[in-house]
């Protein structure tokens, strides 16, 4: 679920951005303003995920501040939680885009005229951009030294030797710096689980279990289950 800022003075464009969240997202939480000054009542009072900001503002607002959506950009980046927040501009003067990307670093921007699918299209890029960076991943060191950021889910299982570490993903696999099994039951959470003297299993991606052969199915692995971890697996799986 997003909290979202939408500043827009056009009455009728507000309206129309407002209909088409609610229509496509709609637990969202919306949140509108009409000038510089009511955005930043907003955001003192407010946590916001994503912003869509009209460039251009009227101005003759009375006692309104005269700054447009670049100046309330800027306002929003000074804010440390905010350093990185999604923003997206909507303008009818596309040459003052530069400044918002250089500067401010907005994730997307539309022109006016635009479609309510662009305007999905381009919230939906976002969404997953949002969610891609929020997966919880653990940093590594490969065979080579290099540190990789590996997401814990795309994780099936570790086969950890003398010789060798390696990581198997759902389609890939990972040469680790050598790490005995220990070291990896460290830093890795209590969903990862030794299953065998070389083998450590996610058990998020535990599918089947034959009693008869001692193989446990992680994805579309076979990994063998070692006697002297049966009863805490079979425990762990409720078996």
């Amino acid at each position: 679920m997003f909290t979202v800022l939408i500043l827009e003075d056009d009455t009728e464009q507000q309206k129309a951005i407002t209909k088409i969240l609610e229509e496509h997202y709609n637990e969202w939480i919306l949140y509108t303003a009409a000038t510089y000054k009511e955005a930043c009542n907003l955001i003192e009072t407010k946590n916001f995920d994503l912003f869509l900001l009209d460039i251009e503002l009227n101005t003759a607002y009375i006692d309104d501040l005269d700054c447009d959506g670049l100046d309330f950009g800027k306002y929003i980046r000074s804010i440390k939680k905010y350093t990185y927040a999604p923003i997206v501009y909507l303008t009818a003067l596309p040459d003052r885009i530069f400044f918002a990307l250089q500067e401010l670093h907005c994730s997307s921007y539309l022109v006016k005229p635009y479609t309510a699918y662009k305007l999905i299209e381009t919230l939906d890029y976002i969404i997953g951009e949002q969610t891609e960076k929020e997966k919880e991943k653990i940093t590594l060191k490969d065979n080579n030294g290099v540190y990789l950021h590996v997401i814990l889910d795309d994780i099936d299982y570790i086969e950890s030797t003398s010789k060798e570490t390696v990581i198997y993903t759902h389609d890939s696999h990972i040469k680790l710096a050598n790490m005995t099994i220990s070291e990896l039951l460290d830093v890795f959470p209590d969903n990862f689980i030794q299953c065998h003297r070389k083998y450590i299993i996610n058990l998020h991606h535990f599918y089947s279990y034959d009693k008869s052969t001692f193989i446990i199915q992680v994805g579309k692995h076979s990994i063998p289950l070692g006697r002297k971890h049966k009863k805490i697996i079979e425990e762990r799986l409720h078996l």
